[in-house]
């Protein structure tokens, strides 16, 4: 399989190995039209040559700064030679010719892919700047301007001839009349909320909601990212010209102006799971503190979010745009977890720092989480992800 899909193929061996099968393998894959580079083990330097398609480097005693120089200039030079470029459908095909169980030939994430390719053609009726605006309205300037006006509340600093009590019922009141035009924004439920939460209700195995927002999250990023990937090289390139009129002890505000189009368009593009949840957690605490009724849809909401949670899904608990925590929403996915799974012991680990530091990587590779790495697009906020602790561990560790 690696031979028909590699643009290159790199093998490390050991002259000295005395293994048949390897080296039955290292003579055929030497025969192969893949480009071809072995890392021997044993011999240094001295030993490397080219022919053709084929290199041989020997790696003893080398020093890793020039190894690595020498083998990345190696690679680029087969890839200059390569014709093998294939997509991952492309792969996927090769497997099931060799054979493979490939995961999207089940029914269920054919299924799951369909139901996602539906909720995507909902977002083809707007531009991809205006999605947010239009299908998912809570988490815009309304929501701001409550997150605004609670931090006003105790802080209290505008408080001017107003009694103290005065001055809060009056906030209180602004809170709520922000509140009732969200759920005015909310309700009748738009097509891409219903059927997301259409989605999340009606399939009863955790896995099924889980490949559906997998698919969710490629097309989320095969939407995205080539746009995206545009507007950071051009906020980039105005940055680059900035520092340069610094330099020349100019000031452009039209630069200024420009950067600052730029990143409030990449915030409007900016799209994947995350913001749909953070609208079902609009939507309930809209509800929550609006509605005298407690409805289906009501009632559902906190235990969507605590099954997925559950399933390992990271669920948003400070919301990175208004840099504010739905508390609300946040206790009622904890109480709903609660409920399902115990009061457990818990083990906090938190990871702060500087944005794009690889934090979200750090922790993808330590413990297999899933949190958003790709499509340009950094973990802005923070999250939260349950990891279930192996039960061998459970009573050594002191926590579930």
């Amino acid at each position: 399989f690696l031979q028909h899909v590699s643009s290159i193929i790199v093998v490390l061996m050991s002259v000295s190995d005395n293994n048949k099968e390897n080296q039955k393998l290292v003579r055929h894959l030497w025969q192969s039209s893949t480009p071809l580079i072995c890392l021997i083990d044993d011999k240094e330097k001295a030993i490397a040559n080219t022919s053709g398609k084929r290199m041989r480097i020997g790696i003893k005693n080398r020093n890793e700064a020039e190894l690595t120089e020498e083998l990345t200039n190696a690679i680029k030079h087969f890839l200059e030679l390569s014709n093998t470029v294939l997509s991952l459908e492309d792969c996927s095909q090769t497997a099931r010719e060799l054979g493979f169980i490939i995961d999207e030939d089940q029914r269920d994430c054919k299924e799951a892919k369909e139901k996602a390719q539906t909720v995507m053609a909902l977002l083809e009726e707007y531009k991809l700047s205006q999605t947010k605006e239009n299908l998912l309205p809570l988490q815009g300037q309304l929501w701001h301007l409550w997150c605004k006006k609670d931090k006003e509340f105790y802080h209290l600093r505008e408080k001017g001839n107003r009694s103290i009590e005065q001055h809060k019922s009056e906030i209180e009141t602004h809170k709520r009349k922000i509140r009732r035009q969200q759920l005015e924004k909310a309700f009748p439920l738009n097509d891409l909320m219903r059927s997301v939460l259409e989605l999340l209700q009606d399939y009863s195995e955790t896995h099924n909601k889980l490949y559906v927002l997998q698919w969710l999250t490629l097309f989320f990023d095969n939407l995205t990212i080539d746009h995206l990937d545009k507007l950071h090289e051009r906020q980039r390139s105005l940055w680059l010209r900035i520092q340069t009129e610094k330099q020349r002890a100019q000031k452009s505000n039209s630069v200024q102006n420009q950067i600052e189009a730029i990143s409030t368009e990449i915030h409007n593009c900016t799209l994947g799971i995350e913001h749909l949840l953070r609208e079902v957690g609009q939507i309930y605490e809209a509800l929550e503190e609006t509605s005298s009724s407690r409805d289906s849809l009501f009632l559902c909401l906190p235990q969507i979010a605590a099954d997925l949670m559950i399933a390992g899904v990271p669920i948003e608990l400070m919301d990175g745009d208004a840099s504010y925590v739905p508390l609300k929403w946040v206790a009622a996915i904890f109480d709903k977890i609660t409920e399902k799974v115990g009061d457990k012991r818990l083990f906090v680990l938190s990871v702060l720092g500087l944005q794009s530091s690889g934090k979200s990587t750090l922790l993808n590779a330590l413990f297999g989480l899933q949190f958003t790495v790709s499509a340009g697009r950094c973990t802005k906020g923070a999250y939260m992800q349950l990891l279930k602790v192996e039960e061998t561990f459970t009573e050594e560790l002191g926590f579930n």
